[in-house]
């Protein structure tokens, strides 16, 4: 099977479908947090029992870790796999095209060509190492596609990995996987529709691993809201920063947020990202406001099919459409036809088919049970 060229299909806006239970918590560290992680959480069902959920990264004494840099390898093979979603989760193809991806996302603006030699094997080798053999354990959080948590889920991301090495000559060395496996525990779940959307675009571009690992929390958390405010010691917590300085948290705060200041997320824009002071001046919380998401229409019509550029995500809300009866079908083309007079400034084909995604989203949004109500997280 011909592998897709990452670099071509890494398009200006690409949704990789994650694993909705790899959302909720954040299982990707810092360098700071290696090693063994646990994460606990306490929230009320719709009885008002108490519910106690815990989540582990790694072993006890064991330094295998997984954090943000391997975040961004691992929703780049995610997206790979996506292209055919097979079943048993491997796909086969070169991942010196990863690598590339990955570094020509992430490196500034260069006329020199992106360097792969022996060291940037190493560095990558090592990235794939940490996906295939650090143990993430859910105890009683992790969701199945039928509603139902499990009192224990081990897996790790990546089930399965083979690889060999090749040189050409002496200067240049050629470093490919012949195949590598999803987890069978994330393919079922994305495979059942349990699943997080989430703009890889953005995320690979992302230079700070406080901006990686926030940017996926407010993509959860303003998934179905505007705003999302939280009390910063609280935040670190939760999501594991590493830094027991407040002054450093702060400042790693602050930086993190002016890095993601308008940066698109699966159902919006973040337009507001600061740290303040709380009401009674006693601590700080973090306040992020979500907008509408940009969207570079070209000035002329395509020429193509409206339907030859539709991603994933596309196709799937579509599909989605195409299963509704024909009075909820009627009220999204109503709701289409106000965001394209409200929204859309360019007639034709193309903002028919962005208002009707628009309008599909919502409408999808609106209808399904919450999505993120076990988090049950209260702003301070």
């Amino acid at each position: 099977m011909p592998s897709p060229n990452l670099q071509k299909d890494l398009l200006p806006k690409t949704i990789v479908r994650s694993d909705v239970n790899l959302e909720r918590w954040n299982i990707f560290g810092t360098q700071k947090t290696k090693g063994y992680r646990v994460m606990k959480r306490q929230w009320k069902d719709q009885n008002g029992a108490l519910v106690s959920q815990e989540v582990t990264v790694g072993v006890p004494g064991s330094t295998d870790t997984i954090t943000a840099q391997e975040a961004k390898v691992f929703y780049l093979l995610l997206n790979l796999w996506a292209k055919n979603e097979s079943p048993d989760g491997v796909i086969h193809g070169s991942f010196r095209e990863v690598f590339m991806a990955l570094r020509g996302a992430t490196e500034k603006k260069s006329t020199k060509p992106i360097k792969y030699g022996n060291w940037e094997k190493k560095w990558f080798e090592k990235k794939l190492d940490n996906l295939l053999h650090t143990l993430i354990e859910y105890k009683s959080a992790y969701e199945t596609p039928e509603g139902t948590y499990l009192v224990k889920e081990t897996f790790t991301l990546l089930n399965r990995l083979e690889m060999f090495d090749r040189k050409t000559n002496r200067d240049q060395l050629y470093y490919d996987i012949s195949h590598f496996t999803i987890h069978p525990v994330i393919v079922k779940s994305i495979l059942g529709k349990n699943i997080k959307p989430l703009r890889l675009d953005v995320l690979v571009k992302l230079r700070s691993e406080i901006s990686i690992i926030l940017y996926r929390h407010l993509d959860l958390m303003l998934n179905d809201k505007v705003q999302y405010e939280r009390n910063v010691d609280s935040l670190a917590k939760d999501l594991d920063f590493g830094s027991s300085r407040r002054n450093d948290l702060l400042k790693q705060l602050r930086t993190a947020c002016a890095e993601l200041e308008g940066k698109d997320l699966s159902t919006g824009r973040i337009e507001f990202c600061q740290v303040q002071k709380t009401a009674d001046k006693k601590n700080w919380k973090i306040i992020a406001r979500k907008g509408k998401q940009t969207l570079a229409l070209p000035l002329a019509e395509p020429t193509a099919s409206v339907n030859s550029n539709i991603d994933l995500e596309d196709q799937d809300l579509l599909a989605y459409h195409q299963s509704l009866p024909p009075e909820e079908q009627t009220k999204v083309s109503a709701t289409a036809e106000e965001i394209a007079r409200v929204k859309y400034q360019y007639g034709g084909n193309l903002t028919k088919r962005f208002s009707l995604l628009d309008a599909l989203r919502d409408h999808r949004q609106t209808a399904a049970t919450p999505m993120f109500e076990s988090l049950a997280i209260e702003p301070n």
